[in-house]
């Protein structure tokens, strides 16, 4: 997984939906603003759990196929009592 360190600290950016078939996101979606080139390889210790916040600009690879395919679960946490 790739990070961009501090990018949690910012507000939540504008996405476009590129519906690319190469990207696992459902929309295909990236982040529509310039990145800071100081991407940060993280590796987490293969089929490990890990944590993270969806906030910080993030990254991966392609996937591979096979027993060494990876798989990742989602939680977002909302406030219920936060309005839009």
């Amino acid at each position: 997984m790739r990070f961009v360190p501090g990018s949690h600290t910012r507000q939540i950016v504008p996405h476009n939906d590129t519906f690319d078939d190469n990207n696992l996101l459902s929309r295909g979606q990236e982040i529509a603003v310039e990145v800071d080139p100081g991407w940060v390889d993280v590796f987490f210790g293969g089929k490990r759990p890990h944590c993270t916040t969806a906030i910080f600009f993030h990254s991966s690879g392609p996937k591979p196929q096979g027993p060494d395919r990876e798989w990742a679960r989602v939680s977002i946490y909302l406030d219920v009592n936060e309005e839009k």
